[in-house]
């Protein structure tokens, strides 16, 4: 699967991640003992990426997730609960929230909320 990594100095690539697991990875991206990770085929010091997402968009969006920086990224995130989501990015141990197949750094959402 081909993946958009976006830093916080606004660039992008992409890689080719074969076994793309937003979960798992956002758990490697938030240890604590991990500088640097690698994302497919790429290394990358963790601290840089803002988001890592497909490039091919969900085809059944159940959430919009809209980013402070303008962009609006639609998800499935099984079994949608807000208060739930809220918990996940109020987690002051975590610096990366997986949602649904979006991995994101929690201060850079600007809200969720359900597709009309």
């Amino acid at each position: 699967m081909n993946i958009s990594i976006n830093f916080h100095d606004n660039g992008t690539i992409t890689a080719d991640f074969t076994d793309y697991n937003a979960e798992s990875l956002a758990q490697k991206l938030n240890d604590p003992q991990i500088t640097m990770i690698t994302v497919g085929n790429v290394v990358i010091n963790k601290g840089n990426i803002k988001s890592i997402l497909p490039e091919t968009p969900t085809d059944n969006p159940n959430v919009n997730v809209y980013l402070n920086d303008g962009i609006t990224v639609p998800v499935f995130i099984e079994s949608y609960d807000a208060n739930d989501v809220a918990v996940d990015l109020n987690n002051q141990k975590k610096v990366v929230v997986d949602l649904g197949e979006l991995i994101v750094h929690r201060n850079g959402v600007k809200m969720i909320a359900p597709v009309q």
